[in-house]
């Protein structure tokens, strides 16, 4: 296995740790990863396009956690600390 697909690997595997069924037991993380295949970006641009990649996942999942916390709250009746 190369170590982009690696790396996908251990990432979805953290987020599926992360993941559960029941609302109150999920985590919500974001997580970015940015890999050089041919090894001609520095470490500043690694870090720029791995912090661009969590920001992109935090955007999308946000709205969905957002949404399934409202629609939990309502379903339950009480409020979520």
């Amino acid at each position: 296995m190369n170590d982009n697909k690696n790396l996908e690997k251990v990432k979805n595997d953290i987020l599926q740790k992360c993941d559960d069924d029941e609302l109150e037991k999920r985590i919500s993380v974001s997580i970015g990863s940015s890999y050089d295949l041919e090894g001609k970006q520095n470490i500043y641009q690694l870090i720029q396009n791995a912090d661009s990649d969590m920001y992109a996942m935090k955007n999308l999942t946000s709205k969905i956690y957002s949404k399934e916390i409202v629609a939990y709250a309502k379903r339950i009746d009480k409020f979520i600390r």
